[in-house]
């Protein structure tokens, strides 16, 4: 039956996920069932007895995930952003569950594949949840509340902070970018408008800000941008030239260093752009 109700759910949603180990987690779960003792009932309501990877372990995984980030605050969020991660992953571990994803960007991978993406994290709160309550539901426990559905802001907001540091974290997640990397540079200064540094009253931090954000939620918006290499040109000018104004207004070593190394990526980026055209056209040619 168990067997039965984890192949269900993977066909019910079109084998986006799968159980990589049925067998194993109904060991996980009933840890004390053998041949001559089955018992699927499993009291959620107390933590007592729980063991580590067991139903009432995970429940608790949930219930730390959401209460951990209800209060993440801006002198957190990266470090926040950072254990997000981390405990999705073990939620998913923890089911023995891999989801599926075909998207082009905002793939962020862990040491054995996929975690989340960035860009549809609800997606995988759903999944999560949903797998959770069917168990809990097999379980005898009909009245698990909501956890991960409706998140606060601020759980996008640490898992985007965190997905774009890859110097930083690099050696445990990975985001996939691809040919979107020059992205990294516009969320460094996107990153500094939302540090205390700047004059958030100043109408060309106004002005970036409201032309910057938008990119950090949406893998459209993401896509679309890089579709023409002139409009990322002119974002690349729009910024520099809203940092550079901003620093005449507020002079600030921070912001100074930030314009230049914007500069620079701006720079690269044309040489890199014009070399790939250069060498599609000599293909083209030959």
């Amino acid at each position: 039956m168990f067997v039965n109700l984890l192949e269900g759910l993977e066909k019910r949603f079109n084998n986006e996920f799968e159980f990589y180990d049925k067998h194993g987690l109904y060991r996980r779960i009933f840890p004390k069932n053998d041949f001559e003792h089955c018992e699927t009932k499993i009291d959620l309501s107390t933590p007592d007895g729980l063991e580590e990877r067991d139903l009432k372990d995970i429940y608790e995984g949930f219930k730390n995930l959401r209460s951990a980030f209800i209060a993440t605050g801006h002198e957190t969020l990266y470090e926040d952003g950072y254990h997000f991660i981390c405990s999705v992953e073990s939620l998913q571990d923890s089911l023995m569950l891999k989801i599926f994803s075909n998207n082009k960007i905002g793939e962020i991978s862990g040491q054995t594949g996929s975690v989340i993406n960035m860009f549809q994290m609800r997606k995988t709160f759903f999944y999560l949840e949903y797998v959770f309550k069917e168990l809990s539901q097999f379980t005898g426990n009909k009245d698990i509340p909501d956890l991960l559905i409706n998140l606060p802001t601020s759980y996008s907001r640490a898992a985007i902070h965190c997905s774009f540091i890859t110097s930083r974290n690099q050696a445990h997640y990975r985001t996939k970018l691809d040919e979107y990397m020059a992205i990294q540079a516009f969320y460094e200064v996107y990153k500094y408008l939302e540090s205390d540094s700047p004059d958030k009253s100043s109408k060309y931090y106004i002005k970036l800000n409201h032309r910057l954000s938008p990119y950090f939620y949406s893998e459209t918006k993401i896509i679309a941008l890089f579709e023409s290499l002139i409009d990322v040109r002119f974002l690349y000018l729009d910024v520099i030239k809203s940092l550079r104004k901003m620093s005449e207004e507020s002079p600030d070593a921070e912001l100074d260093i930030l314009l230049e190394r914007t500069r620079d990526a701006a720079h690269h980026f044309a040489e890199e752009t014009t070399e790939s055209r250069n060498a599609e056209s000599r293909t083209n040619i030959n």
